[in-house]
């Protein structure tokens, strides 16, 4: 049996404070829709993680198959700066560590969505380039990687990080359900 590992980065960054309501409804929504279409069609395991960053990174409990937000989330408040690169690369670290993903396991597959309203602003911890290097090399070890821009062009980020097969989707911060839309017909094509 394979295992399907999905993480999604949200920004909690204080540019996303307007839109933290609409986000949440439609999030939840889509973790339901997400966990409906699994339950009926998949033979794969599936277990769900996502976490949300701001100058830190807080990755929420991880329940296989959940379909709604914990209370841990409801409680975000959006504030700080946008540390991107910290964000995924504590992620990456914490899927490894916490799941034993390891590159010669070829029944695991990773989708890994970050949703951003902006480039890196403040990360301390990761360089462009090192997560430039791991996302090139996870690409190779069946991790897919997709960036959601909220009122942010991502061909901007992968000027940046220059990564081949660069997945995006860019939206107006205003539909957040359309988003989400798009990003659970994205997420149940690859579960």
């Amino acid at each position: 049996m394979n295992n399907t590992y999905y993480h999604l980065l949200i920004d909690a960054s204080k540019s996303m404070e307007p839109y933290w309501k609409p986000l949440e409804k439609s999030l939840t929504h889509h973790l339901k829709k997400v966990n409906l279409n699994h339950s009926i069609t998949s033979k794969n395991n599936l277990t769900i993680s996502y976490g949300v960053f701001n100058t830190e990174l807080s990755i929420f409990k991880v329940k296989p198959n959940f379909s709604s937000l914990n209370d841990e989330f409801k409680k975000v408040k959006p504030e700080g700066l946008t540390a991107l690169y910290d964000a995924i690369g504590l992620s990456v670290a914490y899927l490894q560590q916490n799941f034993s993903i390891h590159n010669e396991d070829k029944s695991i597959t990773v989708i890994f969505i970050i949703l951003t309203d902006g480039n890196d602003n403040a990360s301390k911890r990761y360089q462009p380039a090192q997560i430039s290097q791991y996302i090139k090399r996870l690409q190779k070890e069946k991790w897919n990687f997709i960036f959601m821009g909220a009122d942010l062009d991502c061909r901007e980020i992968n000027t940046i990080l220059n990564v081949p097969n660069f997945k995006y989707y860019n939206f107006n911060k205003a539909e957040f359900k359309l988003a989400f839309n798009r990003l659970t017909e994205i997420v149940i094509k690859n579960i």
